[in-house]
């Protein structure tokens, strides 16, 4: 080990490219202004498709494929095709200890598992290398390794294997590069819109959600309603407030009868969340009466419902005289 070489203390150039890598993939996902851009798909997907493969071979092979004192070496060309079928079994591995773990089966723990096991890998390979001399040590040569290729196409048969070869790679890229999409691409498969009510409380430094079910005749009492637009574009909403006596029979319910208690048209950008807080001031009186919100993505009918409905949230409440 040569610690006081300048060259062999210095981060390799190709394990920089791919920290710099990971932390440009971080800043396109989490800048609102990167995150809806062609940025993001392009930086995450050469993310996806590269940094988990590299820097796994990157540790594992620490050596120079021009030392002749090693049994198992590899040159910059093939780290960089390998690493792309070896990136897409890490990171489904990645993904499905994300969805055993607490954190769950969303982008932020994927993402962070990701680039702790890219750095990490990273900083492994930077202190192999460190123990091996000099020049022994891999460094990225992909001049050299491409005129070690071109010298050896040299035959027709060379050159058939090298078509054959080279219809497979673009196949494998392709198939690749759109499951790598698929997990780059802002939002992709998460279109949804979030409703929800309840009103925030804060006690001993921690926050909680109240639902308040008390209410009484002619006295009004605050709730908070949200919509959030996770629909990937601008949406038009309309919302539909009412408190309602119900039967039940089995497990449908029917509305006997309803006071209607407000009604807004929402227009909200996506990724953005419309709050209000809702005076709920109800002339039906009862016990067990359903506070509810219906949510329409166009214009709702006369009589609203949870059948015609986009989504709907409820509390059941009880009415008293004032």
């Amino acid at each position: 080990m040569h610690s006081g070489d300048p060259i062999s203390s210095r981060f390799p150039p190709d394990l920089s490219a791919v920290v710099v890598l990971t932390s440009l993939t971080v800043a396109s996902i989490l800048t609102p202004a990167l995150s809806q851009t062609l940025v993001r798909v392009v930086v995450s997907g050469l993310f996806v498709l590269l940094a988990p493969g590299y820097a796994t071979l990157a540790a594992l092979f620490p050596e120079s494929n021009e030392s002749g004192d090693v049994s198992v070496s590899i040159d910059t060309l093939e780290r960089i095709g390998l690493s792309v079928p070896l990136s897409f079994v890490i990171v489904p591995v990645v993904g499905l200890l994300s969805t055993i773990s607490p954190l769950g089966f969303t982008l932020p723990p994927i993402l962070g598992m990701l680039c702790i096991f890219v750095t990490g890998g990273c900083l492994i390979a930077f202190w192999r290398r460190r123990t091996l001399q000099t020049n022994n040590q891999d460094s990225p040569r992909p001049q050299a390794s491409l005129r070690n290729r071109l010298q050896h196409i040299t035959t027709p048969t060379s050159m058939r294997s090298l078509g054959i070869t080279t219809v497979l790679v673009i196949v494998i890229f392709v198939v690749f590069s759109g499951a790598g999409y698929l997990f780059a691409a802002p939002g992709l498969g998460e279109s949804h819109t979030e409703l929800y009510l309840g009103n925030q409380t804060q006690s001993a430094g921690s926050t909680s959600i109240a639902y308040p079910t008390e209410y009484s005749v002619g006295n009004a009492q605050t709730l908070t309603i949200g919509v959030t637009n996770h629909e990937q574009q601008p949406m038009e909403y309309t919302l539909v407030s009412e408190i309602q006596r119900v039967s039940q029979s089995d497990e449908s319910f029917t509305v006997t009868e309803r006071q209607e208690l407000g009604r807004y048209s929402i227009s909200i950008e996506s990724d953005q969340t419309w709050e209000r807080q809702d005076r709920i001031r109800p002339t039906l009186k009862g016990e067990q009466l359903r506070l509810i919100y219906y949510l329409y993505h166009d214009s709702p009918p006369s009589t609203p419902s949870t059948e015609t409905a986009t989504q709907e949230v409820h509390l059941w409440v009880n009415v008293t005289a004032s």
